[in-house]
């Protein structure tokens, strides 16, 4: 029978067999090792979230009193057609807990009070008592229902003590001399701005040409016993010149639409003159000037610094007003006078004026001249996209708007869509600007961009490069014409 020996087990059969056995330990410290791995995570991971949940929320990280100013910025900056005070702010409100506790116990949220259609009575009277002893600014808008107009008007008449301004505008049946005579006898204390669409006529007649007219009616309580602290009013339409007006002596800013009122004297200008318009700083005129007529430098104005004019007529205006201490001119050119007329004998007049605003409805190539002759000393420009060419185009080698050796500000308002135009007229002139040695300007945009377009940021930095900085600000409506009346 064969025999069958066993053999010996080599050496690398033993180190096999080694290596199988050291398998089972080391699959179980690799398992083990992942365990304390996940076990770290999740003690990483339940740290973390206890950390989180410890901490304040970054909602609430910023101080209460930026947390504010940020709130308000974003309620005043929406456009005042769609009732900030009564959407955005109940939208912010609904944030979150936190935001909602700021603005329902900060008064200054609640100061604003409109009488409005859409302001019922449970709205009226949580402002009143959310802003506890704040000035309160009062609006009345756009009713038509007497009855509930009087509703609202019951609620806010006990806080007239508190009203910081009043600004009316009438639509209906609720016209302006029934709310003007509700306040016959009432004292304002804290009212300090005023703003009415017009002044009524009245009930009472006079003569006038041998017919009887309405007398206009003038509210009174426009009286220092009355409304001792009043600095601003503005009668935005039909303004009647009066020949007894009495306007407040602690007047500092007058705004005035005027209505075509045909008077071959001086009747029309007589409340210029009155002293309580010595203390006067701003005053702005608009409308019918066409009838006017008062002597050269007849009407002192010793205190005003702002002026913005656009009437008919001007130069009967600007050669009355004598303002010694004028810095800043707003003028808008009327269709019926050229440039040039309203601008004569007034060059010596101007000489403080530091900022000027301006906007024609024709061009002439003499309107820069005219314009540096009047206001030779002009730190800051504005005009418009459209005007630009008549300023920077060089006229024998030399550009209009370099007459003005003291320029620091150049403001351009126009569309969005014609940033590149822009971009085309400024650079050249900025180029030579710099290479003259000449200080940089600083250029600022208004730009009207109804339709969203997004800006050429481009064109932007180009010009940036050749200047002392370039800002702008967006508008959400297209720049229209100066309406001018039909005569």
């Amino acid at each position: 029978m064969p025999r069958y020996r066993h053999k010996k087990r080599s050496s690398s059969g033993s180190s096999l067999e080694g290596s199988l056995s050291t398998i089972p330990t080391e699959a179980e410290q690799e398992r083990a090792t992942r365990y304390e791995t996940r076990l770290q995570r999740a003690a990483l991971r339940a740290k973390r979230e206890k950390s989180i949940l410890t901490q304040p929320s970054p909602i609430k990280s910023l101080p209460n009193e930026l947390l504010c100013k940020i709130l308000e910025t974003a309620i005043e900056t929406m456009p005042a057609q769609y009732d900030p005070h009564r959407v955005r702010k109940h939208e912010l409100a609904t944030v979150c807990r936190h935001w909602r506790d700021i603005i329902a116990n900060t008064p200054s949220f609640w100061t604003l009070v409109r009488l409005a259609p859409t302001w019922g009575k449970a709205l009226v009277k949580v402002h009143l008592k959310r802003s506890g002893q704040c000035p309160l600014d009062l609006v009345f808008a756009g009713f038509r229902s007497r009855v509930k107009f009087i509703a609202l008007l019951d609620i806010v008449m006990p806080t007239t003590h508190r009203w910081r301004s009043l600004s009316i505008s009438s639509q209906g049946s609720i016209d302006a001399l029934f709310i003007l005579q509700t306040f016959d006898n009432t004292i304002f204390p804290l009212l300090t701005l005023l703003s009415i669409p017009t002044l009524p006529p009245s009930e009472e007649f006079k003569e006038h040409r041998g017919s009887p007219v309405r007398i206009p009616y003038y509210p009174k309580f426009l009286s220092l016993g009355n409304a001792p602290q009043l600095r601003s009013l503005e009668i935005r339409r039909d303004f009647f010149p009066l020949d007894d007006i009495q306007l407040p002596p602690t007047l500092e800013k007058l705004s005035l639409d005027i209505a075509s009122y045909r008077i071959y004297t001086d009747e029309a200008t007589r409340w210029l003159r009155s002293s309580s318009l010595q203390r006067l700083k701003a005053l702005s005129l608009q409308g019918y000037t066409t009838y006017w007529k008062m002597e050269p430098d007849s009407i002192h104005l010793p205190c005003l610094t702002y002026f913005s004019c656009a009437v008919t007529h001007a130069m009967v205006v600007l050669q009355g007003l004598v303002t010694p201490n004028l810095t800043h001119v707003n003028f808008i050119q009327s269709h019926w006078e050229r440039l040039d007329v309203p601008f004569r004998r007034i060059q010596s007049k101007w000489g403080s004026v530091r900022e000027l605003t301006f906007k024609f409805t024709r061009t002439y190539p003499y309107i820069p001249r005219t314009l540096r002759l009047a206001a030779p000393n002009v730190r800051g420009l504005e005009v418009i996209h459209q005007d630009l060419g008549l300023f920077l185009k060089p006229d024998d080698g030399l550009r209009p708007i370099d007459g003005w050796e003291h320029l620091e500000r150049f403001v351009i308002v126009g569309n969005v869509r014609e940033v590149g135009d822009m971009r085309r007229c400024l650079v050249p002139w900025l180029k030579e600007r710099m290479e003259f040695g000449k200080p940089a300007l600083k250029v600022f945009f208004s730009f009207a961009n109804s339709y969203d377009i997004e800006l050429e940021r481009g064109a932007l930095d180009e010009i940036g490069k050749y200047c002392g900085g370039v800002d702008f600000c967006m508008q959400d409506s297209e720049i229209g014409d100066t309406w001018w009346p039909d005569m």
